[in-house]
């Protein structure tokens, strides 16, 4: 955003309180502020971020591109190539992911849906789903029962959080996000 100067005068052991608008901009991330006194003998200042709260609604948008076998495949990405036409539309970022085998993601995320929750016809419901999908992705797909059994007892069921080499010099009982890591393990 630049650098803006402002003269003011603070008498000698004695503290003074300022104050000054900022234009802010339309963005979603933290913006970091630098405030600097500088005078002939003397200077001092202040770093910090500054949370914004944007005004903007955020929608993501994914889209599956499959991809079986050997070969080449072109996808067209419409809605993205139209979306510079839009006034208001404004993208952000956009990220491709890819898996090999889509089919874990669903398995993963079966241990939430089998939480013991107040028993109610929905709670029911999602742990019959959860296991009917967890049966039929193990029967469609044999060598994924043959893994977890190659992986009981192994660090292959940590979380990611607690597999991370960087982390190996920080306590991860100090952390806020060891309990997400152990319950990551659990449902893994």
């Amino acid at each position: 955003m630049g650098e803006k100067k402002f003269k003011f005068t603070i008498p000698a052991k004695k503290s003074s309180a300022f104050s000054w608008r900022l234009k802010v901009p339309d963005v979603s991330y933290q913006l970091v502020y630098r405030v600097k006194a500088i005078s002939e003998k003397f200077s001092d200042g202040e770093e910090g971020l500054l949370p914004i709260l944007s005004r903007r609604i955020f929608i993501r948008e994914s889209i599956p591109l499959w991809i079986s076998g050997k070969g080449n495949k072109t996808f067209n990405f419409d809605k993205l190539i139209q979306s510079s036409q839009s006034s208001t539309l404004q993208n952000e970022k956009l990220v491709l992911q890819m898996t090999s085998n889509p089919a874990w993601y669903a398995i993963q995320a079966i241990p939430y849906l089998q939480k013991i929750f107040p028993e109610c016809t929905d709670y029911v419901f999602e742990r019959l789903y959860a296991n009917s999908l967890g049966e039929k992705i193990v029967q469609a797909n044999p060598k994924i029962e043959k893994i977890f059994k190659q992986w009981r007892g192994t660090q292959a069921l940590k979380s990611n959080l607690q597999k991370s080499q960087d982390l190996k010099g920080v306590s991860l009982e100090e952390t806020p996000w060891v309990n997400d890591a152990e319950s990551e393990e659990k449902a893994k």
